[in-house]
């Protein structure tokens, strides 16, 4: 349980949280090596992206993790409490059918930080309160562990 909600406080009063704030980066530093010296080389950046805010911040619309077919489907299985094997027919089974490579598969997943295989090649997702979803077409999942997965479904 939330601690949060352990003292009775609704989380309603931190708003939907489905904007993000950005960081922009004003000044790139580099070190540098020159006539056996070693020093840091900056350079400044003048140009601002399109969404700066005039009060220095960029906000972004967050937005969960798109996800293909066969990644909707292991994902369902997964945040359903079952397990996954990598060795397992049924996981061959998915990617016979989607014609997919494994390493690029599970990279995919990795990088979207849904799911790690452990020591005994299964998958195991890396969120603590798993939302598959569908919207506008789309498939979707992420962490839901403050809400904003479902806010953000519901919007």
């Amino acid at each position: 349980m939330d601690k949060i909600k352990l003292h009775g406080i609704s989380s309603d009063i931190f708003g939907e949280d489905l904007k993000i704030e950005g960081h922009v980066r004003f000044l790139r530093g580099r070190p540098k090596s020159r006539d056996g010296k070693i020093g840091w080389e900056f350079e400044y950046i003048e140009e601002l992206p399109d969404d700066f805010e005039a009060d220095g911040t960029v906000f972004k619309d967050w937005e969960p993790e798109e996800l293909s077919e066969a990644e909707h489907l292991l994902m369902v299985w997964l945040c359903n409490g079952k397990s996954m094997n990598t060795n397992s027919e049924i996981f061959h089974d998915l990617l016979q059918r989607y014609n997919l490579d494994e390493f690029k598969f599970l990279a995919g997943l990795k990088a979207k930080k849904l799911v790690y295989k452990d020591r005994e090649n299964k998958l195991r997702l890396l969120t603590d309160e798993c939302v598959v979803g569908i919207k506008e077409g789309k498939l979707y999942a992420g962490e839901n562990r403050d809400g904003r997965m479902e806010r953000w479904l519901l919007k």
